[in-house]
């Protein structure tokens, strides 16, 4: 049997948003989602539009793959 690659959709791991209606960005830091994705066995994330946007006011897409990658996670949903 293979092993599955889990990936954690941005609800997942968003915490507490309003979709739609309100604040759809991420209230947790980006480096503490990838973190805490692989630890518990996911191999990916998801993100949505408006975390994109929020996260950029912080830091680069490049910082962001970067976090990404040094967490060890594989693939990105968007």
């Amino acid at each position: 049997m293979s092993e599955l690659e889990l990936l954690a959709l941005y609800w997942t791991v968003s915490g507490p948003t309003d979709v739609h209606v309100g604040r759809e960005w991420s209230l947790f830091d980006w480096r503490e989602r990838c973190a805490e994705a692989a630890k518990v066995g996911f191999r990916g994330l998801g993100l949505w539009h408006a975390d994109i946007e929020h996260q950029l006011e912080t830091r680069t897409l490049g910082e962001m793959r970067q976090i990404f990658d040094d967490a060890g996670l594989q693939y990105l949903q968007v």
